[in-house]
Parts: structure tokens; sequence; C-alpha cells
């Protein structure tokens, strides 16, 4: 979409990364291992991109950056819920490639690239102190909430530079992804999940 208009998407998101636990680039520290591959999935529980619903769609961004994550450096794949209509397809190609904008946090904001747009079938769960998502063949990536002998409560990162505030700091138990061109494993690395709520321009 070429015009930029009102939108705003709301849901559970789930984070999978290859830095340890807790990822370092949420307090602008360089990333562990020098770059950055993340896994960011959005299912949308309530959600609109001008007049077009996109409730119970879900959008991946599988984000790719060389270095230091705040530098902008960052190449992405989208894959889109096949589910969605054609306009709904846009607007979510639009959000999620930043072209429509939206807040000073969020990572689709620093996309220089977007490598390929794919359509997928996708699944989700959420648990009490997980979440697990999927899509048959390319990706699954299952989140577990940091143990830190707290069960009554989960361990939550307020105040830093990740979009979702808070956001419950998680391990991924089992995570892999093989698309495009590209196959990496991170399981037993770092995790997060949370709700977000994005709008923009």
């Amino acid at each position: 979409m070429s015009t930029v208009v009102p939108w705003r998407v709301r849901g559970e998101y789930f984070e999978s990364c290859n830095c340890v636990t807790a990822c370092p680039c949420v307090f602008r520290s360089p990333p562990t291992d020098g770059e950055c591959h993340s896994l960011q999935a959005y299912h949308i529980t309530e959600g609109h991109y001008g007049e077009v619903s996109l409730v119970g769609l879900t959008a991946v961004q599988v984000l790719m950056v060389g270095g230091h994550f705040w530098t902008g450096r960052m190449e992405v794949i989208l894959y889109i819920d096949e589910q969605a209509s054609p306009p709904q397809r846009e607007a979510l190609e639009a959000i999620f490639s930043g072209q429509a904008g939206g807040p000073y946090k969020f990572p689709g904001r620093l996309i220089q690239r977007v490598q390929r747009v794919e359509y997928a079938p996708m699944r989700c769960t959420v648990g009490p102190r997980g979440r697990r998502f999927w899509i048959p063949g390319v990706m699954d990536f299952t989140l577990e909430a940091l143990d830190c002998g707290t069960p009554d409560r989960l361990t939550e990162i307020r105040g830093s530079m990740h979009f979702v505030d808070p956001v419950y700091v998680a391990k991924a138990v089992a995570s892999w992804f093989r698309g495009a061109g590209h196959h990496w494993d991170h399981t037993g690395r770092s995790g997060f999940f949370g709700v977000f709520d994005l709008a923009g321009p």
C-alpha cells in the first residue's frame, strides 16, 4: 500500500532469538554472538488498518541484523497468515514491513530490506507460563517462562527498549527456522512473550 493510514494491532506476542537469556538488545547492548537472528510472531486479537479488520490474523517477522540491533541494518522475511484476504494481506505487509510507520521501539521501523513475503498456515498456543508458535515445516518455537524461583509469578522486564512492556522473560526449549535459504536452531536461547499493542503512523 502506498498510502499510510491509521492502524492499530493488539494481541499475543511470541519471540525467539539467538542471544542468551535475557537478550541484551532490550538494554541497547550488542547481541551475544555479534549478530541477531530473531523470530517475532504477532497474533492479533484486536486490530484494524483503516477500515480493514485484522482480528484473528497472525504475522511473523524473521529478522536478521548483521551487528547491533539498533543500528537499523535489518533485513526481514515476512510470513503472513494464509487466511488473510487480499486487503488484509496488504495491510499486514504494510504494518510488519515498517512501511506503515509505528512506535519508535517497533522493530519494523528499522527494516532496510524485505527479502521476501510468504503466506502460510499458522498455529499458536498460549499457556500460563509459556507459549508455542509454529508454521508447519518452516518454524517452531516453544517458550517457557524463566525459572527464577518465583513459581507464583512471571519474571518480567519493564521500561526497556522492548516495545512490549512488560515483557516476560523466557527460554526457548525448542526453536528452529528453515525457509527462504536460511536454516538455524536456537533451542535453549532467549525468548520473550507478552501482549503487544502497536499503532501508527
